[in-house]
């Protein structure tokens, strides 16, 4: 990218970021979680809310918030991570080989948008694209300095994420299964990549033995997530319902208040096992939905209508049309006043649009994969591809998660365009 185009690039950032001001999705999770915990910590240096110490979620994002709160305020997070949002931009750019083009906003406008929203989820994506970049230059230099600096960014990932330590299988598999990389790329030294990540991963599995008397290196709340997962279909043999009050009510009648307590994720995760178990086609059926629910589902593209809309009133409506099925949500939007019933239609159809644009890229980086000769960075995107597909429809699906891997599919696609278009 040339001066001007970056320019070009701060200036869509600043304005995704003004439209999507008002958003509210994952904003539970950071006034009950995040925002509490990077107090706690800045103001005691502890990780607990109210006295009590906390296994979930990761404290990567609160401690980015504590330092945030050092030289300004714990929302200055935002700031870092459209900065974040707009060197991984470049990289993006650079290792797939890309010219920039102008259509490419439209293209790019996923992932700023996810990079506009308070959620450890924004920092993820982008320090996925430096990890990649990085991990490339390891890949072809073999050098310990390259290598290093690579299991550093997986390993600040996973203190963010920790579902990404089953890409470092999944990695190690797909790299080496190829003789091309066998014969260049020296596996011992390559696996100090993953040492690497393991020591910078090995601070949250100490404090949580101090704490819990348990050498945990995950959040604890992925039983929750697994178990209330199993009501993504809708009369599901389990009667279970995809909420996380599901999770509460379960744990609760064992006499634990907290699921995503380390008992209480001991308690979902076996309820989990058990059920899945019992009715192994039930299961299949859902990862099946979910799996086709990756390709049509479409990706987070903002919420430009809370911009026109009291906070109190696009919450009570966004309630209103989850609860509705079908047709029935449409009938919700039209139901609203005008201040708040075309800046929502706006934004619905842009999300529909997405939808196609998503699928689209997504067959198309399917064809390419059939098509192309392997590369490095092909394997890496063909990774995280699995990882992503296999959290997805074995767990759970949300079209806002599937932002993070958005830039992996496109570069592929364009990659493959002659860069004239």
């Amino acid at each position: 990218m040339n001066s001007k185009d970056k320019y070009y690039l701060i200036f869509f950032i600043i304005f995704i970021y003004i439209l999507n001001m008002g958003h509210i999705a994952q904003q539970d999770v950071y006034n009950l979680y995040y925002l509490p915990l990077a107090k706690s910590i800045s103001n005691h240096s502890t990780y607990s809310i109210n006295g009590v110490s906390y296994s979930y979620p990761m404290w990567g994002y609160s401690i980015l918030m504590s330092i945030c709160n050092i030289f300004a305020q714990y929302s200055a997070i935002l700031l870092f991570q459209l900065i974040l949002c707009f060197f991984a931009i470049q990289s993006f750019y650079k290792i797939f080989e890309l010219k920039f083009r102008k259509y490419h906003f439209v293209l790019l406008l996923p992932f700023v948008a996810l990079c506009t929203v308070k959620w450890n989820d924004a920092i993820v994506a982008s320090l996925i694209i430096i990890y990649i970049d990085l991990l490339l230059k390891s890949l072809k230099s073999n050098t310990l300095k390259d290598i290093i600096f690579s299991g550093v960014v997986l390993g600040v990932i996973l203190n963010f994420r920790s579902e990404y330590l089953l890409l470092i299988p999944l990695q190690i598999i797909i790299l080496f299964s190829f003789k091309s990389v066998r014969a260049n790329v020296s596996f011992i030294r390559h696996c100090v990549l993953y040492l690497t990540t393991f020591m910078v991963l090995l601070p949250w599995g100490i404090r949580n033995y101090i704490e819990f008397d348990n050498f945990k290196l995950t959040s604890s709340n992925g039983a929750s997530v697994m178990y209330i997962s199993l009501g993504q279909l809708e009369d599901n043999i389990w009667n279970i319902k995809a909420k996380d009050e599901s999770a509460f009510a379960f744990v609760k009648k064992k006499g634990i208040k907290d699921p995503y307590s380390i008992k209480g994720e001991e308690i979902l995760k076996d309820e989990f096992y058990k059920n899945i178990s019992n009715n192994p086609i039930e299961y299949l059926k859902k990862m099946l939905s979910n799996s086709l629910d990756f390709v049509i589902g479409g990706v987070y593209t903002g919420e430009y209508g809370s911009i026109f809309i009291p906070k109190t009133d696009r919450i009570r409506i966004d309630n209103s049309i989850n609860k509705a099925n079908g047709a029935a949500k449409f009938d919700v939007i039209m139901k609203q006043s005008m201040q708040s019933k075309y800046p929502i239609i706006f934004e619905k159809l842009i999300l529909v649009l997405y939808r196609l644009i998503w699928a689209t890229i997504l067959i198309l980086f399917l064809y390419t994969l059939y098509r192309q000769k392997w590369d490095y960075i092909s394997l890496i995107v063909l990774a995280f591809f699995i990882h992503k597909l296999i959290i997805v429809s074995g767990i759970q699906y949300e079209y806002r998660h599937i932002n993070s891997i958005y830039l992996l599919i496109l570069g592929i696609v364009l990659k493959r365009i002659p860069q004239k278009v």
